[in-house]
């Protein structure tokens, strides 16, 4: 609700961040889902609360606001696990806000941005990897074990073999893995469907 309030009077001012903050206490989603205990409502105010801290972060580049937009980042990502996105389309906002502003930024600004950009970055994994108390960090691909059913013969194992095997990863990418092993599934039944018509 604060962020959702600032943000909206820094925006359009004080009566629109009041208007903001009636549609975000009133809304029938924010009711119904506030009182349950799956993770949407925290998960969209800190959605919030990470964009604004990162807008604010694209307005004003300093040390401060980065280490809060990566915090936030970090936090966001362990509310839910679709926000993995923002890591990178974090990067994306700042190259069209870049953009947009090719002419009033100084190379030195850039570069200034750019690590600050990549320490917010690498705050948000350490704190998302804090979460889950460093469990399998930094663990190798080689070591997992990857079984699709849908996708192979039953209990085939996905060699990834050579140098990736090799590479250290995040203990959370079994996640991502299994959120990409759905999308996949979910795909090839909506492709395998016969149209009806």
């Amino acid at each position: 609700m604060h962020a959702c309030f600032h943000w909206a009077r820094e925006l359009y001012g004080y009566h629109s961040s009041l208007l903001a903050l009636a549609l975000w206490c009133y809304s029938p989603n924010v009711i119904a889902r506030g009182s349950s205990i799956t993770p949407d409502v925290g998960a969209a105010a800190l959605r919030v609360a990470g964009c604004y801290a990162y807008w604010l972060w694209l307005k004003e580049p300093t040390w401060k606001r980065a280490f809060l937009a990566g915090l936030l980042l970090g936090m966001l990502r362990l509310t839910k696990m679709t926000w993995i996105i923002f890591f990178g389309l974090w990067p994306l906002v700042w190259l069209d806000w870049i953009r947009s502003r090719f002419l009033e930024c100084k190379a030195e600004s850039w570069k200034k941005q750019i690590r600050q950009l990549i320490a917010t970055l690498l705050w948000g994994i350490y704190i998302l990897n804090l979460g889950y108390g460093f469990e399998g960090a930094f663990k190798r691909p080689g070591d997992y074990t990857f079984i699709s059913r849908t996708l192979a013969a039953e209990n085939s194992v996905v060699d990834l073999g050579g140098e990736v095997s090799a590479l250290p990863v995040p203990g959370w990418m079994h996640e991502l893995m299994q959120v990409l092993s759905a999308v996949a599934v979910f795909l090839l039944e909506v492709v395998s469907k016969p149209k009806t018509t």
